[in-house]
């Protein structure tokens, strides 16, 4: 089964069962077939798109990013989704590194400096619509592609090195969608609320994919607004959400006072022991934690309607084996932190190495694992504990410091937003430790984090330095650009030689 064939039995089984919920507009599964099928025509006609070509698309959330998405599937052409936001340089490097023979971008894009000699096709939101209008529908699609080959392109955030492209196939697609459905029941009569970027592995494997195999509803913003999410719990549109982690802590943050009847599930991972219990407890959202990335098709575990454990990842998909390993790359027992790793049971579940990289591609799989770069446990019952990544350990007079758990404790003080803890190399210690904090209140000061550490921390944990924010830098996926936090200037306070002074 391919992308483009799952969408055009979905047409066929349930023509005007709504397919897309976008402001104003709703789509039918057979509406928004054929407009697909009249977007094939048109990338054929214009643009002379077929088997194999890489098409690069820079667009924001909205139906012009789902066109392109399914009509190149159909077409068995190959799917580069990038970040609209990003600079000219980043998209430049990203059109170049995938060969790239059509860039699909906002008008707003400056596409000054991207490579010379690619076609291009400028549209503003909702603008393909019009391209589309009067093509004919497409009748014919590739014959021979194979569920194996290539759908898309995905690169990697970068934030420490240049992005790296994930190459996933049709049939990763397909199984993380199956997958999904599975894990969480899904039935055709729900809704899935996707507000996170869809050129991001998230709500593609997560959302777009499960809708697909369920036949149920999108229903699509263009950005995350907490105001947003909780008007539309009461009003009760969806039953699904995809999350990452620190829309899980604004939501907690923002949350409505009384208790809201609702069968709302969400499915992401990030979610923090206390943000998850409040957001169940005392918000009524159901939380299913999961573990995964964009190499790994999406999810590795997941906790299920059936298989559920709170504070864990949850357990494995059937399709691929997790393991712990040591430093020597052997299986770690019970309990034992190690680096978490993942091989397929069946092939093409997993990504298919780094477009053009074979050298990153095989450091990543050495011995035959794929070694995710993060650390964790599994149980006696077989649920996977997430601890945090490699990188991200703070180092401290030889003891290994979880940023995380420092970052758990502050998130308990009802004035910060968000907090964000990182190492900062010290010729004494080998890191310290700097707290960044987003914070609601303006009165709070470093003294008094300072007393919040050394009354719930270790003395070891407490953080000599105090930042204040207005915001972090973070990926599209708002996830926190952390190395541009490890500096020291006369923004931050040093803690130590405050109360030495």
């Amino acid at each position: 089964m391919l992308i483009g064939d799952l969408l055009q039995l979905k047409a066929e089984q349930q023509p005007d069962h709504p397919f897309l919920l976008l402001d104003e507009d709703t789509y039918t599964y057979m509406e928004f077939n054929q407009k697909v099928n009249q977007c094939v025509t048109f990338l054929q006609e214009k643009y002379y798109i077929k088997k194999g070509t890489h098409v690069c698309v820079a667009l924001p959330n909205g139906i012009d990013f789902l066109l392109m998405f399914f009509a190149v599937a159909k077409l068995g052409a190959i799917l580069i989704p990038v970040n609209p936001k990003f600079n000219a340089d980043l998209l430049s490097y990203i059109i170049s590194q995938s060969e790239s023979s059509l860039f699909v971008h906002q008008k707003d894009i400056d596409t000054s400096n991207t490579v010379l000699g690619v076609k291009s096709l400028a549209i503003d939101n909702g603008q393909l619509l019009n391209f589309i209008r009067d093509m004919p529908e497409a009748e014919r699609f590739e014959e021979d592609l194979h569920s194996y080959e290539t759908f898309s392109i995905i690169y990697t955030s970068g934030t420490t090195s240049r992005p790296k492209g994930v190459v996933s196939t049709h049939k990763t697609y397909i199984a993380a969608g199956k997958d999904m459905v599975d894990a969480l029941q899904i039935s055709k009569d729900e809704i899935t609320y996707l507000f996170l970027p869809l050129f991001h592995a998230n709500p593609q494997f997560y959302g777009i994919m499960s809708a697909l195999v369920a036949g149920n509803t999108l229903l699509i913003d263009k950005k995350f607004s907490a105001r947003e999410f909780w008007n539309k719990v009461r009003k009760q549109s969806f039953s699904i959400f995809t999350y990452v982690g620190t829309v899980l802590s604004i939501l907690a943050k923002t949350s409505p006072t009384e208790m809201i009847p609702s069968m709302v599930r969400g499915v992401g991972g990030g979610a923090p022991a206390e943000v998850w219990t409040h957001l169940q407890t005392k918000c009524g959202l159901t939380i299913h934690e999961l573990y995964g990335m964009s190499e790994t098709g999406g999810f590795v575990t997941i906790n299920s309607c059936e298989e559920w454990k709170f504070d864990s990842v949850g357990k494995a998909r059937e399709c691929v084996e997790v393991a712990i390993l040591n430093e020597n790359d052997q299986i770690c027992s019970i309990d034992e932190v190690g680096e978490i790793a993942v091989r397929p049971k069946e092939p093409f579940v997993l990504f298919n190495g780094y477009y053009n990289d074979t050298e990153k591609t095989l450091e990543a799989m050495s011995n035959l694992w794929f070694h995710t770069g993060d650390t964790g446990w599994i149980d006696n019952e077989g649920y996977l504990h997430f601890k945090g990544r490699i990188k991200d350990i703070i180092r401290k007079k030889g003891e290994n410091i979880s940023p995380s758990y420092i970052e758990e404790v502050y998130q308990r003080i009802p004035a910060i937003k968000e907090s964000v803890c990182i190492g900062i190399p010290d010729n004494m210690v080998g890191e310290e430790i700097k707290l960044c904090v987003v914070m609601e209140e303006n009165n709070y000061q470093p003294n008094e984090l300072h007393e919040w550490g050394k009354q719930h921390l270790p003395e070891e944990m407490i953080p000599r330095y105090f930042e204040r924010m207005d915001q972090f830098p973070k990926t599209s996926t708002e996830k926190v650009e952390k190395h541009k936090l490890k500096y020291i200037n006369a923004q931050v306070i040093d803690i130590k030689n405050s109360i030495l002074n």
